[in-house]
């Protein structure tokens, strides 16, 4: 038996992902994670739920002060998560 080409176990697991349809579900898992580390835990604390769907991330919020807050600094935002995430994931920022 010949060996093909070698691949890590990142190799596989990406591919499996991929497949399985897994990838935009994982993205969204990490997207929500970013969004708690990257804008701190006030921020935090005053959101709701968050939610990606078809490249908008949306984003309840508890206090219309942190969404005044957050509606100036969307693009920031935006680019901060696509940054850590590697790829341009997030198009628009929807915070109600």
């Amino acid at each position: 038996m010949k060996r093909e080409k070698v691949k890590s176990i990142k190799e596989v697991l990406s591919l499996y992902i991929k497949e399985m349809g897994l990838e935009s579900g994982l993205d969204e898992v990490r997207v929500s994670a970013l969004w708690d580390e990257l804008l701190g835990p006030s921020i935090a604390s005053a959101t709701r739920q968050k939610s990606l769907k078809e490249g908008k991330l949306y984003v309840q919020l508890r206090s219309s002060v942190v969404r005044s807050y957050l509606f100036t600094e969307r693009k920031n935002i935006i680019l901060k998560i696509n940054n850590a995430m590697g790829k341009t994931l997030i198009t628009e920022l929807i915070l109600y």
